[in-house]
Formats: structure tokens, sequence, C-alpha cells
């Protein structure tokens, strides 16, 4: 085997034992995001629908996405939900010009 057939497999397995730690019905949200990232060409549309899901599938109680603007070096067009207007004011006057996450990941 080829090491590009290698590391495909590699690529499987790990994708398989990291499925093997959700639940049937995180696996289904999980597919169901999947689906909609594919069917959907409206970024605010498509943000706006999965955004349950993800709440649901990482435990989580608010959720926030930002379009990045490349020509104006910020980020903007923010989609939210469960969150403060105001926290996300702060987040485009402070926050995302002192992120020392977002760029690494």
């Amino acid at each position: 085997m080829s090491a590009k057939g290698r590391q495909r497999l590699g690529d499987s397995m790990s994708m398989t034992s990291t499925l093997q730690g959700l639940s049937g019905g995180e696996v289904k949200l999980l597919f169901g995001i999947i689906e909609k990232l594919s069917a959907s060409h409206d970024q605010d549309a498509l943000r706006k629908d999965i955004f349950n899901d993800l709440l649901d599938l990482l435990k989580s109680d608010f959720i926030a996405s930002f379009i990045w603007n490349d020509g104006q070096r910020v980020f903007e067009n923010e989609v939210f939900l469960n969150m403060e207007p105001s926290n996300i004011a702060r987040y485009d006057r402070h926050f995302q010009f002192h992120d020392p996450i977002t760029f690494l990941l």
C-alpha cells in the first residue's frame, strides 16, 4: 500500500474512532449538519439553519458566526443565537482585534 493509501486509511480509522465516541443521536445531528452544508448556498441562511444542531451537538448554550472580510481585515456579517447584542458589539469593537486563537485554528 502506498504512503498516500496508508494516510487515507489512517484518516478513516481516526474518523471512525472519533465517531465511535458519539451517540447515535449525535452522529445523526452531525450528518444532518453535513447534509445542510452541502445543500445550501446562502451563507446567512445556512448559519442560522445549523445553529440549533450545532448547539445540541456541542452541548453549548450560545453560538456566533462571523465572515472574514480580507479587504477590510475584519470579521463582519455576524449571526448569533442566545447572545446579547452588546456582547457582539464588544467583539466588533475590541476582541476581534485582540484574539490570539482564531487565526491559529
